[in-house]
């Protein structure tokens, strides 16, 4: 990390703490959407919608910031919820499918956030 410039740290923070917050926004989507413990497909179908509350929500807050500071936010904002979703998927590569009844697979759920 001593290698890398201010503007490569700062960048990396600000990618690190939208993948953190799009873990927390998930979760709070599951209460705000009302969700309660599921299995089978609706649990498949709640765990898709937090995914997409999350992101919507941060992308939303990060296009509401000024001038300059709007792009770089709305961009972090976007690929902080695809290395929080790689993080999953990461374990499905190294650990096989899951065969959750509860939630999706991680690239699953990667691909919808990202289209």
């Amino acid at each position: 990390l001593q290698t890398l410039s201010e503007d490569e740290q700062m960048l990396g923070k600000g990618v690190y703490r939208f993948a953190q917050a799009w873990i927390l926004f998930h979760e709070l989507g599951h209460i705000k959407l009302g969700h309660t413990y599921q299995q089978g497909f609706p649990s498949l179908q709640q765990e898709k919608e937090a995914d997409g509350f999350a992101a919507d929500w941060m992308v939303e807050a990060a296009s509401d910031s000024r001038g300059d500071k709007r792009d770089g936010d709305r961009l972090c904002a976007i690929v902080g919820a695809a290395v929080a979703l790689v993080w999953v998927t990461i374990f499905n590569v190294f650990f096989g499918r899951s065969e959750s009844d509860t939630h999706p697979e991680g690239y699953d759920r990667l691909f919808q956030v990202l289209d």
